[in-house]
Protein backbone atom coordinates (compact mmCIF):
# COMPACT_ATOMS: atom_id res chain seq x y z
CA UNK A 1 0.00 0.00 0.00
CA UNK A 2 1.80 3.64 -0.99
CA UNK A 3 1.22 6.44 0.41
CA UNK A 4 1.25 8.96 -2.40
CA UNK A 5 0.08 12.38 -0.49
CA UNK A 6 2.58 14.20 2.04
CA UNK A 7 1.10 13.64 5.80
CA UNK A 8 2.01 16.20 8.65
CA UNK A 9 3.83 14.42 11.17
CA UNK A 10 1.20 13.33 14.00
CA UNK A 11 -1.27 12.23 10.61
CA UNK A 12 1.27 10.17 9.56
CA UNK A 13 2.58 8.84 12.72
CA UNK A 14 -1.28 7.71 13.16
CA UNK A 15 -1.49 6.11 9.91
CA UNK A 16 1.62 4.12 10.28
CA UNK A 17 0.36 2.83 13.57
CA UNK A 18 -2.69 1.11 11.92
CA UNK A 19 -1.16 -0.40 9.27
CA UNK A 20 1.74 -1.33 11.39
CA UNK A 21 -1.49 -3.20 13.52
CA UNK A 22 -2.93 -4.60 10.07
CA UNK A 23 0.57 -6.25 9.67
CA UNK A 24 2.14 -4.18 7.57
CA UNK A 25 5.63 -3.50 7.35
CA UNK A 26 6.87 0.31 6.10
CA UNK A 27 9.37 0.06 2.90
CA UNK A 28 10.71 3.64 3.63
CA UNK A 29 12.79 3.69 -0.23
CA UNK A 30 9.28 3.11 -1.76
CA UNK A 31 6.75 4.71 0.54
CA UNK A 32 5.23 2.06 1.30
CA UNK A 33 3.34 -0.54 3.39
CA UNK A 34 4.30 -4.66 1.95
CA UNK A 35 1.47 -7.00 3.75
CA UNK A 36 1.22 -10.83 3.89
CA UNK A 37 -2.16 -10.75 2.95
CA UNK A 38 -4.75 -8.80 0.79
CA UNK A 39 -5.15 -5.86 3.23
CA UNK A 40 -7.62 -3.93 1.14
CA UNK A 41 -11.35 -5.87 3.54
CA UNK A 42 -9.11 -4.74 6.78
CA UNK A 43 -8.66 -1.18 5.92
CA UNK A 44 -11.84 -0.90 4.59
CA UNK A 45 -13.21 -1.97 8.10
CA UNK A 46 -10.96 0.68 9.67
CA UNK A 47 -12.05 3.56 7.75
CA UNK A 48 -16.14 2.03 7.79
CA UNK A 49 -16.31 1.66 11.75
CA UNK A 50 -12.78 3.04 13.24
CA UNK A 51 -12.04 -0.27 14.73
CA UNK A 52 -10.15 -3.24 14.07
CA UNK A 53 -9.63 -6.26 15.75
CA UNK A 54 -5.80 -7.64 14.07
CA UNK A 55 -5.19 -11.39 12.88
CA UNK A 56 -3.39 -11.83 16.06
CA UNK A 57 -6.77 -10.85 17.84
CA UNK A 58 -9.25 -12.37 15.84
CA UNK A 59 -7.62 -15.51 14.61
CA UNK A 60 -4.10 -15.79 17.02
CA UNK A 61 -2.48 -14.89 13.58
CA UNK A 62 1.09 -13.60 14.18
CA UNK A 63 3.70 -13.76 11.05
CA UNK A 64 6.88 -15.76 11.33
CA UNK A 65 9.79 -13.33 11.03
CA UNK A 66 11.83 -14.39 7.97
CA UNK A 67 14.81 -14.74 9.69
CA UNK A 68 12.70 -16.84 12.46
CA UNK A 69 11.86 -19.41 9.87
CA UNK A 70 15.21 -20.20 8.34
CA UNK A 71 16.57 -20.99 12.15
CA UNK A 72 13.82 -23.26 12.78
CA UNK A 73 14.40 -25.49 9.47
CA UNK A 74 17.97 -25.63 9.70
CA UNK A 75 20.30 -27.30 12.40
CA UNK A 76 20.37 -27.88 15.07
CA UNK A 77 16.92 -27.56 15.22
CA UNK A 78 15.80 -29.24 12.37
CA UNK A 79 17.10 -31.98 10.47
CA UNK A 80 14.76 -31.56 7.23
CA UNK A 81 18.02 -30.59 5.11
CA UNK A 82 19.02 -34.46 5.30
CA UNK A 83 15.40 -36.14 5.10
CA UNK A 84 14.94 -37.84 1.79
CA UNK A 85 12.33 -36.95 -1.08
CA UNK A 86 9.23 -38.34 -0.22
CA UNK A 87 9.20 -37.40 3.57
CA UNK A 88 6.21 -36.12 5.67
CA UNK A 89 6.32 -32.59 7.25
CA UNK A 90 3.43 -30.64 8.71
CA UNK A 91 3.30 -27.53 8.97
CA UNK A 92 -0.11 -26.82 11.24
CA UNK A 93 -0.36 -23.07 11.45
CA UNK A 94 0.71 -22.21 8.24
CA UNK A 95 -0.41 -18.17 7.90
CA UNK A 96 0.94 -16.35 4.95
CA UNK A 97 3.21 -19.88 4.36
CA UNK A 98 6.27 -18.18 5.57
CA UNK A 99 7.35 -21.26 7.23
CA UNK A 100 6.50 -23.58 4.26
CA UNK A 101 8.79 -21.78 2.39
CA UNK A 102 11.45 -21.99 4.84
CA UNK A 103 10.90 -25.85 4.92
CA UNK A 104 11.47 -26.23 0.97
CA UNK A 105 14.01 -23.72 1.03
CA UNK A 106 15.83 -26.54 3.47
CA UNK A 107 14.91 -29.53 1.53
CA UNK A 108 13.13 -28.97 -1.65
CA UNK A 109 12.01 -33.15 -2.37
CA UNK A 110 9.70 -33.33 0.34
CA UNK A 111 6.46 -32.80 0.87
CA UNK A 112 4.30 -30.52 2.96
CA UNK A 113 0.96 -30.75 4.51
CA UNK A 114 0.01 -27.10 5.53
CA UNK A 115 -3.44 -26.43 7.14
CA UNK A 116 -4.51 -22.70 7.45
CA UNK A 117 -8.15 -22.12 8.56
CA UNK A 118 -7.95 -18.43 6.45
CA UNK A 119 -9.45 -18.82 3.08
CA UNK A 120 -7.52 -15.57 1.73
CA UNK A 121 -3.95 -16.59 3.75
CA UNK A 122 -4.43 -20.14 2.28
CA UNK A 123 -4.58 -19.26 -1.24
CA UNK A 124 -0.62 -17.81 -0.65
CA UNK A 125 0.63 -20.95 0.67
CA UNK A 126 -0.28 -23.29 -2.27
CA UNK A 127 2.02 -23.95 -5.47
CA UNK A 128 5.57 -25.14 -5.34
CA UNK A 129 5.53 -27.70 -7.63
CA UNK A 130 2.54 -30.05 -6.10
CA UNK A 131 5.22 -30.38 -2.90
CA UNK A 132 2.44 -28.89 -1.07
CA UNK A 133 -0.45 -29.67 0.42
CA UNK A 134 -2.89 -26.91 1.45
CA UNK A 135 -5.97 -27.43 3.56
CA UNK A 136 -8.36 -25.04 4.52
CA UNK A 137 -9.22 -25.53 8.02
CA UNK A 138 -8.52 -25.58 11.59
CA UNK A 139 -5.91 -27.73 12.46
CA UNK A 140 -8.42 -29.54 15.46
CA UNK A 141 -10.76 -30.47 12.24
CA UNK A 142 -7.77 -31.86 10.67
CA UNK A 143 -6.86 -33.44 13.56
CA UNK A 144 -10.15 -35.46 14.07
CA UNK A 145 -10.54 -36.01 10.57
CA UNK A 146 -7.04 -37.64 9.59
CA UNK A 147 -6.97 -40.03 12.50
CA UNK A 148 -4.56 -42.16 13.67
CA UNK A 149 -3.47 -42.54 9.61
CA UNK A 150 -2.05 -39.07 9.82
CA UNK A 151 1.80 -39.32 10.50
CA UNK A 152 4.81 -37.40 10.12
CA UNK A 153 8.48 -37.29 9.66
CA UNK A 154 8.54 -33.64 11.19
CA UNK A 155 6.50 -30.66 12.36
CA UNK A 156 7.31 -27.03 12.24
CA UNK A 157 5.17 -24.58 13.45
CA UNK A 158 4.26 -21.48 14.95
CA UNK A 159 0.98 -22.32 16.79
CA UNK A 160 -1.85 -19.72 17.38
CA UNK A 161 -1.17 -18.84 21.28
CA UNK A 162 -4.96 -17.65 22.44
CA UNK A 163 -8.12 -18.13 20.29
CA UNK A 164 -11.54 -16.28 20.58
CA UNK A 165 -13.93 -18.37 22.67
CA UNK A 166 -10.76 -21.07 23.31
CA UNK A 167 -9.09 -22.21 27.05
CA UNK A 168 -5.83 -20.35 27.84
CA UNK A 169 -2.72 -21.47 26.16
CA UNK A 170 -4.65 -22.98 23.28
CA UNK A 171 -1.14 -23.72 21.69
CA UNK A 172 -0.37 -26.57 24.43
CA UNK A 173 -3.05 -27.92 22.53
CA UNK A 174 -1.50 -27.19 19.15
CA UNK A 175 1.52 -28.94 20.20
CA UNK A 176 0.50 -31.84 21.39
CA UNK A 177 -2.21 -32.80 19.13
CA UNK A 178 1.02 -32.38 16.23
CA UNK A 179 3.67 -34.58 18.66
CA UNK A 180 1.24 -37.20 18.26
CA UNK A 181 1.26 -37.05 14.78
CA UNK A 182 5.24 -37.47 14.95
CA UNK A 183 6.91 -40.77 13.56
CA UNK A 184 9.06 -42.76 15.73
CA UNK A 185 12.63 -40.48 15.75
CA UNK A 186 10.72 -37.50 14.02
CA UNK A 187 11.16 -33.74 15.40
CA UNK A 188 9.18 -31.11 16.35
CA UNK A 189 10.26 -27.29 16.44
CA UNK A 190 7.41 -24.45 17.37
CA UNK A 191 7.30 -21.44 18.87
CA UNK A 192 5.67 -20.73 22.02
CA UNK A 193 4.95 -17.52 24.42
CA UNK A 194 7.33 -17.07 27.04
CA UNK A 195 5.03 -18.11 29.41
CA UNK A 196 6.19 -21.91 29.02
CA UNK A 197 9.52 -20.82 31.22
CA UNK A 198 7.62 -19.68 34.44
CA UNK A 199 3.84 -20.04 34.44
CA UNK A 200 3.12 -23.06 37.26
CA UNK A 201 -0.29 -24.25 36.63
CA UNK A 202 -0.35 -28.20 35.75
CA UNK A 203 -0.55 -27.25 31.81
CA UNK A 204 2.60 -25.38 31.51
CA UNK A 205 4.84 -27.77 34.56
CA UNK A 206 3.93 -30.72 32.08
CA UNK A 207 4.82 -29.15 28.73
CA UNK A 208 8.51 -28.33 30.50
CA UNK A 209 8.74 -31.93 31.40
CA UNK A 210 7.83 -33.08 28.20
CA UNK A 211 10.47 -31.01 27.03
CA UNK A 212 13.04 -32.20 29.56
CA UNK A 213 11.89 -35.71 28.39
CA UNK A 214 12.04 -35.83 25.10
CA UNK A 215 13.91 -31.94 23.89
CA UNK A 216 14.40 -28.81 25.21
CA UNK A 217 13.64 -24.95 24.91
CA UNK A 218 15.03 -21.71 24.80
CA UNK A 219 14.37 -18.09 25.06
CA UNK A 220 14.30 -16.26 21.97
CA UNK A 221 15.59 -12.85 21.14
CA UNK A 222 12.53 -9.91 20.95
CA UNK A 223 14.45 -8.98 17.45
CA UNK A 224 13.67 -11.99 16.09
CA UNK A 225 10.13 -13.26 18.02
CA UNK A 226 7.08 -12.99 15.96
CA UNK A 227 5.24 -9.73 16.48
CA UNK A 228 8.11 -8.57 18.87
CA UNK A 229 6.59 -10.35 21.79
CA UNK A 230 8.33 -12.27 23.93
CA UNK A 231 8.36 -15.93 22.99
CA UNK A 232 10.56 -19.09 22.96
CA UNK A 233 11.67 -21.77 20.86
CA UNK A 234 10.66 -25.82 21.90
CA UNK A 235 11.79 -28.76 20.32
CA UNK A 236 10.78 -32.40 21.04
CA UNK A 237 12.12 -35.82 19.03
CA UNK A 238 9.46 -38.61 19.45
CA UNK A 239 11.36 -42.03 21.01
CA UNK A 240 12.14 -44.22 18.48
CA UNK A 241 12.00 -47.42 20.56
CA UNK A 242 15.32 -49.19 22.47
CA UNK A 243 16.75 -52.60 21.58
CA UNK A 244 15.71 -54.94 24.38
CA UNK A 245 13.63 -52.77 25.50
CA UNK A 246 16.27 -50.39 27.05
CA UNK A 247 15.95 -46.49 26.91
CA UNK A 248 16.54 -45.07 23.54
CA UNK A 249 19.61 -43.21 24.55
CA UNK A 250 21.40 -46.04 25.19
CA UNK A 251 23.32 -47.69 22.28
CA UNK A 252 22.31 -50.36 20.06
CA UNK A 253 24.57 -53.22 19.02
CA UNK A 254 24.29 -55.01 15.85
CA UNK A 255 24.33 -58.88 14.84
CA UNK A 256 27.60 -58.77 12.35
CA UNK A 257 25.45 -60.94 10.03
CA UNK A 258 23.19 -57.77 9.30
CA UNK A 259 23.14 -56.88 5.83
CA UNK A 260 23.64 -52.93 5.32
CA UNK A 261 21.62 -51.21 3.03
CA UNK A 262 23.70 -49.34 0.24
CA UNK A 263 22.67 -45.44 -0.10
CA UNK A 264 23.74 -43.20 -2.13
CA UNK A 265 24.59 -40.20 0.76
CA UNK A 266 24.02 -41.15 4.54
CA UNK A 267 20.50 -41.30 5.60
CA UNK A 268 20.01 -40.08 8.56
CA UNK A 269 16.62 -39.50 9.29
CA UNK A 270 13.53 -41.71 11.55
CA UNK A 271 12.55 -43.68 8.77
CA UNK A 272 15.85 -44.24 7.96
CA UNK A 273 16.42 -45.65 11.74
CA UNK A 274 13.61 -48.28 11.06
CA UNK A 275 14.20 -49.44 7.84
CA UNK A 276 17.89 -48.85 7.38
CA UNK A 277 19.79 -48.70 10.42
CA UNK A 278 23.14 -50.29 9.33
CA UNK A 279 24.07 -48.57 5.38
CA UNK A 280 26.96 -48.62 3.74
CA UNK A 281 28.22 -45.31 1.48
CA UNK A 282 30.61 -44.98 -1.36
CA UNK A 283 33.19 -42.63 -0.17
CA UNK A 284 34.55 -40.49 -3.06
CA UNK A 285 37.27 -38.90 -0.75
CA UNK A 286 38.86 -41.99 0.30
CA UNK A 287 37.49 -44.12 -2.64
CA UNK A 288 35.96 -46.87 -0.14
CA UNK A 289 32.70 -48.33 0.79
CA UNK A 290 31.99 -46.98 4.63
CA UNK A 291 29.62 -48.88 7.32
CA UNK A 292 27.63 -46.65 9.41
CA UNK A 293 24.82 -47.51 12.00
CA UNK A 294 22.31 -45.93 14.10
CA UNK A 295 23.44 -45.90 17.53
CA UNK A 296 21.20 -44.13 20.04
CA UNK A 297 19.26 -40.48 20.29
CA UNK A 298 20.47 -38.23 22.60
CA UNK A 299 19.72 -38.29 26.07
CA UNK A 300 19.02 -34.77 26.42
CA UNK A 301 17.37 -33.55 23.17
CA UNK A 302 16.87 -36.58 21.06
CA UNK A 303 19.03 -35.83 18.19
CA UNK A 304 20.05 -39.21 16.30
CA UNK A 305 23.28 -40.12 16.44
CA UNK A 306 24.84 -42.80 13.76
CA UNK A 307 28.77 -43.81 13.97
CA UNK A 308 30.93 -45.12 11.32
CA UNK A 309 32.75 -48.29 11.62
CA UNK A 310 36.43 -47.24 12.31
CA UNK A 311 37.06 -43.29 12.91
CA UNK A 312 36.06 -40.64 11.16
CA UNK A 313 32.25 -39.13 11.28
CA UNK A 314 32.79 -36.18 9.61
CA UNK A 315 30.55 -37.07 6.90
CA UNK A 316 27.78 -37.53 9.29
CA UNK A 317 28.04 -33.89 10.40
CA UNK A 318 25.90 -32.86 13.64
CA UNK A 319 24.37 -36.72 13.89
CA UNK A 320 27.77 -38.07 14.79
CA UNK A 321 28.19 -40.17 17.81
CA UNK A 322 31.36 -38.89 18.94
CA UNK A 323 30.73 -36.75 21.59
CA UNK A 324 28.70 -39.59 23.40
CA UNK A 325 29.62 -41.16 27.11
CA UNK A 326 31.44 -43.82 26.76
CA UNK A 327 32.31 -45.85 29.68
CA UNK A 328 35.75 -47.37 28.62
CA UNK A 329 36.88 -43.80 28.50
CA UNK A 330 35.87 -43.29 32.07
CA UNK A 331 37.52 -46.43 33.13
CA UNK A 332 34.40 -48.16 33.83
CA UNK A 333 32.44 -51.02 32.42
CA UNK A 334 28.67 -50.32 30.72
CA UNK A 335 26.68 -49.00 27.53
CA UNK A 336 27.08 -46.15 25.34
CA UNK A 337 25.09 -43.32 26.44
CA UNK A 338 24.15 -41.29 23.42
CA UNK A 339 25.48 -37.46 23.63
CA UNK A 340 24.92 -35.01 20.68
CA UNK A 341 27.63 -32.19 20.02
CA UNK A 342 25.66 -29.57 21.21
CA UNK A 343 24.52 -31.05 24.43
CA UNK A 344 27.54 -32.55 25.16
CA UNK A 345 29.11 -28.91 25.09
CA UNK A 346 26.16 -27.72 27.34
CA UNK A 347 27.40 -28.22 31.25
CA UNK A 348 23.99 -28.80 32.47
CA UNK A 349 22.79 -31.58 29.70
CA UNK A 350 26.45 -32.88 30.07
CA UNK A 351 26.32 -33.11 33.91
CA UNK A 352 23.16 -34.95 33.87
CA UNK A 353 24.12 -37.59 31.10
CA UNK A 354 26.72 -38.11 33.35
CA UNK A 355 25.15 -38.70 36.29
CA UNK A 356 22.51 -41.05 34.23
CA UNK A 357 25.72 -43.12 32.97
CA UNK A 358 27.35 -43.22 36.25
CA UNK A 359 24.11 -45.06 37.31
CA UNK A 360 24.74 -47.49 34.80
CA UNK A 361 28.16 -48.17 34.38
CA UNK A 362 30.01 -50.70 36.57
CA UNK A 363 33.69 -51.02 37.60
CA UNK A 364 35.55 -52.95 34.38
CA UNK A 365 35.99 -56.79 35.85
CA UNK A 366 38.87 -58.35 36.62
CA UNK A 367 39.86 -60.99 33.48
CA UNK A 368 39.65 -64.39 35.54
CA UNK A 369 41.90 -67.01 34.24
CA UNK A 370 40.35 -68.74 31.45
CA UNK A 371 40.26 -71.87 33.37
CA UNK A 372 38.34 -70.71 36.05
CA UNK A 373 36.00 -69.15 33.90
CA UNK A 374 35.25 -72.33 31.95
CA UNK A 375 34.95 -74.66 34.91
CA UNK A 376 32.42 -72.32 35.90
CA UNK A 377 30.38 -72.70 32.73
CA UNK A 378 30.41 -76.43 33.07
CA UNK A 379 29.97 -76.74 37.01
CA UNK A 380 26.69 -74.17 36.29
CA UNK A 381 25.68 -76.23 33.11
CA UNK A 382 25.48 -79.33 35.13
CA UNK A 383 26.37 -83.15 34.54
CA UNK A 384 22.73 -84.02 34.08
CA UNK A 385 20.86 -80.71 33.23
CA UNK A 386 17.71 -80.08 35.03
CA UNK A 387 16.19 -76.42 34.35
CA UNK A 388 16.45 -74.58 31.04
CA UNK A 389 19.02 -72.72 32.14
CA UNK A 390 21.05 -75.59 32.68
CA UNK A 391 20.20 -77.08 29.67
CA UNK A 392 21.00 -73.82 27.14
CA UNK A 393 24.25 -73.98 29.24
CA UNK A 394 24.63 -77.02 28.36
CA UNK A 395 24.13 -77.30 24.79
CA UNK A 396 26.32 -74.34 24.52
CA UNK A 397 29.01 -76.36 26.41
CA UNK A 398 28.64 -79.25 24.16
CA UNK A 399 29.12 -77.04 21.01
CA UNK A 400 32.34 -75.61 21.82
CA UNK A 401 33.88 -78.60 22.40
CA UNK A 402 32.88 -80.21 19.11
CA UNK A 403 34.03 -76.35 17.73
CA UNK A 404 37.46 -76.80 19.28
CA UNK A 405 37.88 -81.00 18.49
CA UNK A 406 37.27 -80.07 14.82
CA UNK A 407 34.10 -81.89 14.60
CA UNK A 408 30.60 -81.35 13.50
CA UNK A 409 27.52 -80.59 15.67
CA UNK A 410 26.54 -84.29 14.53
CA UNK A 411 29.58 -85.75 15.90
CA UNK A 412 29.11 -88.34 18.79
CA UNK A 413 30.20 -88.08 22.24
CA UNK A 414 32.72 -90.76 20.91
CA UNK A 415 33.99 -89.52 18.23
CA UNK A 416 34.26 -86.09 20.54
CA UNK A 417 36.68 -87.85 22.99
CA UNK A 418 38.95 -89.52 19.92
CA UNK A 419 39.10 -86.13 18.16
CA UNK A 420 40.59 -84.78 22.08
CA UNK A 421 42.46 -87.79 22.80
CA UNK A 422 44.40 -87.69 18.78
CA UNK A 423 45.20 -84.09 20.45
CA UNK A 424 43.01 -81.78 18.36
CA UNK A 425 44.30 -79.14 20.46
CA UNK A 426 47.82 -78.53 21.89
CA UNK A 427 49.06 -75.90 24.66
CA UNK A 428 48.80 -75.15 27.92
CA UNK A 429 44.78 -75.47 30.55
CA UNK A 430 44.97 -71.45 29.78
CA UNK A 431 44.98 -71.22 26.19
CA UNK A 432 42.76 -74.93 25.80
CA UNK A 433 39.97 -73.04 28.23
CA UNK A 434 40.29 -69.78 26.56
CA UNK A 435 40.05 -71.73 22.98
CA UNK A 436 36.44 -73.51 24.94
CA UNK A 437 35.26 -70.16 25.65
CA UNK A 438 35.78 -68.06 22.46
CA UNK A 439 33.96 -71.00 20.87
CA UNK A 440 30.75 -70.13 23.59
CA UNK A 441 30.74 -66.79 23.61
CA UNK A 442 30.17 -66.89 19.73
CA UNK A 443 26.69 -68.32 20.50
CA UNK A 444 25.87 -65.53 23.29
CA UNK A 445 23.75 -63.12 22.77
CA UNK A 446 25.51 -59.97 24.31
CA UNK A 447 23.09 -58.05 24.67
CA UNK A 448 20.27 -60.31 26.38
CA UNK A 449 20.44 -60.40 30.13
CA UNK A 450 23.11 -62.74 31.57
CA UNK A 451 24.30 -63.99 34.59
CA UNK A 452 27.72 -63.28 35.59
CA UNK A 453 29.18 -66.86 34.56
CA UNK A 454 28.00 -66.17 30.76
CA UNK A 455 28.95 -62.35 30.49
CA UNK A 456 32.53 -63.47 32.18
CA UNK A 457 32.57 -66.00 29.08
CA UNK A 458 32.14 -62.56 26.86
CA UNK A 459 35.26 -61.33 27.93
CA UNK A 460 36.53 -64.00 26.18
CA UNK A 461 34.73 -63.05 23.18
CA UNK A 462 36.58 -61.21 19.70
CA UNK A 463 33.71 -57.76 20.23
CA UNK A 464 35.30 -55.12 22.49
CA UNK A 465 31.63 -53.61 22.52
CA UNK A 466 30.25 -57.00 24.56
CA UNK A 467 28.81 -55.98 28.09
CA UNK A 468 31.41 -58.14 31.07
CA UNK A 469 31.42 -58.69 34.53
CA UNK A 470 34.39 -60.23 37.13
CA UNK A 471 33.24 -64.39 37.60
CA UNK A 472 31.67 -64.60 41.65
CA UNK A 473 33.73 -66.79 43.40
CA UNK A 474 36.82 -68.89 42.15
CA UNK A 475 35.96 -72.20 41.24
CA UNK A 476 38.21 -75.02 41.41
CA UNK A 477 40.25 -74.00 38.06
CA UNK A 478 39.94 -78.03 36.72
CA UNK A 479 38.01 -79.85 38.89
CA UNK A 480 34.79 -79.78 36.59
CA UNK A 481 36.99 -80.13 33.18
CA UNK A 482 38.43 -83.12 34.83
CA UNK A 483 34.82 -84.48 36.26
CA UNK A 484 33.56 -84.13 32.17
CA UNK A 485 36.27 -85.72 31.04
CA UNK A 486 35.58 -88.73 33.54
CA UNK A 487 32.25 -88.24 32.35
CA UNK A 488 32.98 -88.76 28.69
CA UNK A 489 35.56 -91.48 29.13
CA UNK A 490 32.97 -93.22 31.36
CA UNK A 491 30.40 -93.08 28.71
CA UNK A 492 32.82 -94.26 26.35
CA UNK A 493 33.69 -97.06 27.97
CA UNK A 494 29.90 -97.87 29.12
CA UNK A 495 29.80 -97.70 24.97
CA UNK A 496 32.66 -100.32 24.07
Amino acid sequence: MHITQRLDPDLWNAVAKVLTTLGGSYQARHSAFTFGYDCRPAVRQVIKTGEYRSPAQAEGYVPTPEVLAEELTTEPFSDLARMPAGSRVLEPSAGDGQLVRAILEANDEIQVVAIEPNTERAALVGGHGGRVTVVNTSFEEYAASAGKDARFDAVVMNPPFTLPGQRAAVWIDHVMLAWNMLEPGGRLVAVVPAGLAFREDQRHRDMRQLADDFGGWAKLPNDTSPGGQQTCVIWLARPVPGQEGRPPWLFRHYPDAIEPVRVKVPWLTTRAVQQAPVQVWHDTWSNEDRVFRYRAQCWRCGWLLWEFDGADDQALGNHAAHSCLRAEEHDKAGLTVGLCFNCFNDRESNDGAFTVAQHLWRQPPTKAAATSVWSLLLSRGGMIPVDSLERERYTRVQAALRVVAGVDDAATEVELIEARQAGALRGGPDRIAAAYLRAYADRLDPVADLDDADRAALLWRTDPDAPAIAVTGEPDPWGAVLAEIEHLEWELNMVS
